[in-house]
């Protein structure tokens, strides 16, 4: 397809969440968000080649311990400033919202789609049907980092131009302790050891600090050279603005989430011509017959079906 390997980023998933991020895409897989019919910009949207992601609020991913580990290292740092000049700081409450729960509370969410540079890594395709089985969607970074829209579920503006999708985010996770504290110290010196935050900079405040606490994980997993496609909802403008995200069922139970749509055309920026590059079937003793179905697939929703191909790994049953 003319894409280089090294722009081409993967998501690991099962058959079910392949159907579901692939079939049928269109106006009706966002139904409460952004455009409908009686807004001016509706019929600007275009799904021929859009994914859906459902993006977890990233408190409940099964790594959000990191999330308490990063966010002790912002606690002790603002601390330490605070300190210093006598007590006062005015990131001082979010620090002790971190030290009370180890993560910063509603309604600063942040919601996230996980993606790997590698393309046939057995250590994913083991955490589906236990290595029997998954798929690896390869797709191009371009394509995450300009064509992707978080669909948050909220009620449409009244003016249609508040009713265009947001940006999201693709970082790059750290994996170091010394990631974590660069990441604080710059972050931090951005506010002063002065008179407190407003409700409303306060409230800012956090929605930007809870991003940058969700891009640290522990060196452990440095492995998977792992990258993050996030966004987080905007500060509410009164005490009673409702969420943003739904819910599903997840490794924690009830799981907050948000919808990205992936490569959705727009009528500023049209869609890119290639969303998936490259397809992998994983490891399994079906692993001919899943190829033959995931081009099946693709064909039928407008996706090359040759970028389909299996992984190199050997099955062991």
């Amino acid at each position: 397809m003319g894409t280089d390997d090294t722009d081409i980023l993967y998501h690991y998933t099962s058959g079910a969440g392949l159907r579901g991020i692939v079939d049928q895409i269109g106006q009706a897989s966002f139904p409460k968000v952004y455009a409908t019919e009686g807004h001016a910009f509706y019929t600007a949207y275009t799904y021929q080649r859009t994914l859906r992601f459902q993006a977890s609020d990233v408190r409940f991913m099964n790594d959000h311990a990191e999330l308490k580990t990063a966010g002790q290292v912002f606690a002790q740092k603002i601390e330490n400033a605070a300190s210093a000049t006598g007590g006062g700081h005015q990131l001082l409450p979010l620090a002790r919202e971190l030290r009370a729960q180890g993560f910063l509370p509603d309604p600063a969410q942040v919601f996230a789609a996980s993606f790997s540079t590698q393309s046939d890594d057995l250590s994913q395709w083991r955490g589906y049907a236990g290595g029997a089985g998954g798929f690896a969607i390869g797709i191009p970074k371009v394509v995450l980092r300009d064509h992707t829209y978080p669909m948050f579920n909220r009620p449409a503006p009244e003016d249609p131009l508040l009713g265009f999708p947001a940006a999201v985010d693709l970082v790059e996770m750290s994996y170091t302790p010394a990631a974590i504290e660069h990441d604080a110290d710059e972050f931090i010196s951005r506010y002063a050891n002065g008179p407190a935050l407003g409700p409303h900079d306060l409230a800012i405040a956090r929605f930007e600090m809870a991003k940058h606490l969700a891009q640290h994980k522990d060196d452990s997993f440095k492995a998977e050279q792992e990258f993050r496609v996030m966004t987080h909802t905007a500060p509410p403008v009164a005490s009673t603005s409702p969420l943003f995200g739904e819910l599903r069922i997840g490794g924690y139970g009830l799981t907050p989430f948000t919808t990205f749509a992936i490569n959705l055309g727009t009528h500023w920026r049209p869609a890119a011509e290639t969303t998936i590059a490259r397809l992998i079937i994983g490891p399994g003793p079906y692993q001919e017959l899943q190829l033959i179905a995931a081009r099946q697939l693709l064909a039928i929703n407008g996706h090359d079906p040759d970028v389909a191909e299996t992984s190199t790994i050997t099955f062991r049953g």
